[in-house]
């Protein structure tokens, strides 16, 4: 039997004419290429390929074509917003009029190089990013990015708490004397000083984001985010750059509260932007449970740019 002769029984008739909003494939792996600023990157990436099936008569789509488009664009191609729309685009051509609707999620992990905070030590950090597009006949492509940053958070309450007992316990142990030379409080300090310390946790942002242009610049994005929380995990230290850390750290306390609010007030000042959540987790060291937040754009941008 030739190929043009074996049977298809996806063109067969549905059993319930019914349309589908979504029919696809997921967990596709395709490697894709990625800009940075030392140049391309060549990333394993898992993909969801899918489009709508809008005739409610036909049994199933010709889902081999999604993948194979897929396969012959993504590996040799940078990602930008011009690939991504004419793929979606090929998608809903050769559906032979299927669908008019086309969509992609591609999930990959952006490794870069991180400099320790005093030293020369480098070492490389992942970065989860998650792009999602959709595109229709009608409409201009729609497209999503998301990502998570990592970073450090100390708790404010638990701060003071710390400060509080510390100057208690400097009381309490010298009941009888007013006056102190610097060696003497310099030496209670080091010794004897560290009565209470502050809990902290290792935090998750993960930012979901629509830009009209820069879409695709990650480097630069996580850059600023971090920048933002001013507190990012670290790679390879050396003593001085924990003490740094820690010193930020005692700097830049907050809740879950103060990231939210603190991404959002410095994300509205992006160019390009047209609509933007933030969402923290703080995996708490004091509780058994972790504290969250969330704020969005639209708290903070009346007139979102088109």
């Amino acid at each position: 039997m030739t190929p043009q002769n074996f049977p298809d029984v996806a063109k067969n008739s549905s059993h319930h004419h019914l349309a589908l909003n979504e029919v696809g494939m997921s967990e596709v792996f395709v490697p894709v290429q990625v800009k940075t600023k030392n140049g391309l990157l060549n990333l394993g990436a898992t993909s969801q390929l899918s489009i709508n099936l809008n005739k409610p008569e036909i049994r199933g789509i010709h889902m081999s074509r999604l993948y194979l488009h897929a396969q012959k664009t993504l590996p040799h191609q940078p990602l930008c917003q011009e690939m991504i729309h004419n793929l979606l685009s090929e998608f809903i051509a050769t559906q032979e009029g299927l669908c008019d609707k086309a969509f992609i999620n591609i999930a990959f992990e952006l490794p870069l190089l991180r400099k320790a905070l005093i030293t020369e030590s480098h070492g490389w950090k992942k970065y989860p990013i998650e792009i999602q597009a959709s595109l229709t006949k009608e409409e201009p492509l729609k497209l999503t990015i998301h990502l998570r940053v990592d970073y450090g958070s100390t708790c404010p309450c638990s701060t003071a708490l710390a400060k509080s007992h510390i100057c208690d316990s400097f009381v309490t142990q010298h009941p009888h004397k007013d006056t102190f030379t610097k060696e003497e409080v310099t030496h209670w300090l080091n010794t004897k000083g560290l009565t209470a310390t502050p809990h902290g946790q290792r935090s998750h942002a993960f930012i979901s984001m629509q830009r009209s242009q820069n879409a695709f610049d990650f480097e630069d994005l996580i850059n600023t985010i971090e920048d933002i929380l001013s507190t990012p995990t670290q790679t390879a230290v050396k003593r001085q750059d924990e003490q740094q850390f820690a010193a930020l750290s005692a700097e830049n306390t907050m809740f879950a509260e103060d990231a939210a609010r603190k991404l959002t007030f410095h994300l509205a000042k992006l160019p390009h932007i047209q609509h933007f959540e933030a969402q923290v987790f703080h995996y708490e060291s004091l509780h058994s449970h972790d504290a969250y937040a969330i704020a969005s754009s639209d708290a903070i941008l009346p007139n979102p740019e088109p």
